[in-house]
């Protein structure tokens, strides 16, 4: 199971530093569950989160192929993707194929802003 966790400029650190640190340690702690758990950037390959923490990237979001699992953090930085035509356009083909779509606090915006939330 792919899980890709996506990073952007002015994200919560803790927005995706919680859920990956979880992730992470069930693809450590059980390897034979199949989990891969990797970060994938939409602003480049490192970025710099709300307060400061950069974070460099595993990649960019054209490298990503299939995942079963998708995590949009919050944060201010979500606020440009609001409405962004081609990042509505990508959420909403990862959602036909069967990608689960999931959020932490505003980035439900952005998958809101996408359709594909009711």
């Amino acid at each position: 199971m792919r899980f890709a966790l996506i990073c952007f400029d002015g994200m919560e650190e803790l927005d995706l530093v919680g859920p990956w640190e979880v992730l992470r340690m069930w693809q450590l702690s059980w390897p034979d569950d199949g989990i891969d758990v990797f970060t994938v950037s939409l602003d480049g390959p490192t970025v710099q989160c709300a307060k400061g923490m950069k974070i460099v990237t595993d990649m960019p979001r054209s490298a990503m192929g299939d995942v079963d699992v998708l995590l949009l953090p919050g944060g201010m930085g979500t606020r440009r993707y609001i409405g962004d035509d081609a990042v509505g356009v990508w959420l909403r083909e990862l959602a036909a194929a069967g990608t689960l779509m999931t959020s932490v606090c505003t980035g439900s915006l952005v998958l809101a802003s996408a359709g594909l939330l009711t």
